[in-house]
């Protein structure tokens, strides 16, 4: 299978799965509200993000595991992808040991730090240990997932994700329908995330037939090897945690609880687009790992191209809308108090983000490379300076202050420090990567752009209805004008095989395959 056909193989599965859980979550989520009641669905949230941290004890091991997979599968070097997995899975198994005892620990602070009754505190204690013990299973069978990735399986991951997702919304209508509550809720996610882990496991051994791992077996070299990456990766991870999540931390200490919501309405909006772009950008790390270890340089040149370009593609009319209506959409779905703030709010964050998104690329590369440490440095001193920049500029001007000092540094590393970077580590002409992957993309949209500031202001949505009919109307337009302007010929070309292959239907009707 070709480079390109594994690409939109796995970039369809990943959309998939991420609309797949969406639109589950969607429709579940005011069931449970209403089952469990405002306390316990609160507690279980709070447990959740609490839990969630732990998750940092993977220190950035699975990118590893996936870049040297991709790099020893590639040259069929089965006796180094042993070592390797071997040695991860050897770390993994004391962070996960790690992970439960923690969460004993947390078990035993929860009520006082958070002043729950003497009837909820146990229940508490209860689902800490056990989603805790989840967390850890997952830490340490967490080495398959990374092997299915490093062979750029994501659509395995994705149909294991989407098959859990489906069994556990019929489980928990199930338990929470006959009078069970988070206890059951919490142990029945801790037996379907173990039974997932083994069906990856099943998968690893029957994809690859020669893997064998075996505990304390191999020096210390692979660990430091494991490590000289994962290092890395854990650090760039931290920033990335300060830079996309302490914005509410600092509104609420400084501002108040009340002032967060606004906020977040706004920045959760342009999460969203992050997230769609993330995707697809994600599986340049085992790919590039993949064309290094065959020497492919040219190839690393095209997949930056055409993925910063692609990038662009998909935020652009997301980032557009977010300009010309965001605020009109706001007030349309969560009330008109909220539109004026929380829409300059979104529109700040969409400006970083929308350049910013176009770099992800750029990050999955050098991660592929072994060279993030230039995104870990730069992701930390983005982290600092953000901090900084949101409480001095949060006392003149509010929570719009928060995001611009958040937009700031983000910008800077976006316009500058990575594009700076990759021209050093990947061979590409500036001028054409500038012309080819930006200029174009941005020209194709302005007809879009036109359109929805005409819409705007001269045929404003009065419901939701009526705001995506508007919206939907107009993606025509745009995606012609990108087919067209910014998509070349022998690009098109490609496509148009790869849809062909991947869309049946196209096949029945035409009766052919360009």
């Amino acid at each position: 299978m070709s480079t390109a056909e594994k690409f939109v193989r796995n970039l369809l599965s990943n959309w998939a799965g991420m609309i797949f859980g969406l639109i589950i979550s969607f429709f579940l989520s005011p069931y449970v509200v209403r089952k469990l009641g405002n306390t316990y669905y609160g507690v279980w949230n709070i447990i959740i993000d609490m839990t969630g941290y732990l998750g940092l004890l993977e220190m950035g091991v699975r990118q590893s595991i996936i870049r040297y997979v991709a790099k020893y599968h590639a040259v069929n070097d089965t006796d180094s992808l042993n070592k390797i997995v071997s040695s991860a899975f050897s770390i993994y198994g004391y962070t996960s040991i790690a992970c439960a005892v923690i969460s004993i620990g947390i078990a035993g602070i929860f009520p006082h730090v958070f002043n729950v009754s003497s009837e909820t505190a146990p229940v508490a204690r209860w689902v800490i240990v056990v989603t805790g013990f989840n967390v850890a299973q997952g830490l340490i069978f967490s080495v398959y997932y990374g092997v299915i990735l490093g062979i750029q399986r994501y659509d395995v991951v994705v149909r294991i994700n989407i098959l859990a997702t489906i069994i556990k919304a019929g489980l928990t209508v199930l338990l929470l329908g006959n009078g069970y509550g988070l206890v059951s809720l919490s142990m029945m996610h801790l037996v379907m995330g173990f039974a997932s882990s083994m069906y990856g496991r099943h998968y690893c051994n029957k994809e690859i037939p020669g893997l064998s791992i075996t505990i304390g077996k191999y020096g210390k070299e692979w660990y430091d090897r494991i490590f000289s990456y994962s290092f890395k990766t854990f650090m760039m991870f931290i920033g990335q945690k300060i830079v996309f999540y302490s914005d509410s931390i600092v509104i609420g200490i400084l501002m108040g609880p009340a002032h967060v919501t606004y906020f977040v309405i706004g920045a959760s909006l342009t999460e969203y687009m992050r997230r769609i772009v993330n995707q697809m950008t994600q599986m340049f790390t085992p790919m590039t790992s993949e064309l290094q270890a065959r020497r492919e340089d040219n190839k690393i040149t095209d997949v930056l191209m055409q993925g910063t370009k692609l990038s662009l593609i998909i935020a652009l009319p997301i980032s557009i809308v977010f300009l010309t209506m965001g605020k009109r959409f706001i007030s349309l779905w969560m009330g008109n108090e909220y539109g004026p703030l929380s829409g300059e709010v979104l529109i700040v964050l969409t400006i970083a983000h929308l350049f910013s998104v176009a770099q992800y690329t750029t990050q999955d590369i050098l991660q592929g490379l072994n060279k993030h440490q230039i995104c870990a440095a730069c992701r930390g001193i983005e982290a600092v300076a953000n901090l900084l920049l949101s409480i001095v500029l949060i006392r003149y001007w509010g929570i719009v202050g928060v995001a611009v000092g958040t937009a700031i540094p983000h910008l800077a590393t976006a316009l500058f420090a990575y594009p700076f970077f990759i021209a050093r580590e990947v061979p590409v002409d500036i001028r054409q990567y500038i012309r080819h992957a930006y200029l174009t993309p941005i020209l194709a949209s302005v007809p879009f752009l036109a359109c929805c500031l005409m819409i705007e202001n001269r045929f404003p949505a009065g419901n939701l209805a009526g705001f995506f009919a508007r919206v939907l109307a107009l993606m025509p337009l745009y995606l012609v004008s990108v087919w067209y302007l910014s998509i070349r010929k022998q690009e098109r070309s490609v496509y148009i095989g790869v849809l062909y292959k991947y869309v049946p239907a196209l096949n029945r009707k035409s009766g052919m395959v360009p």
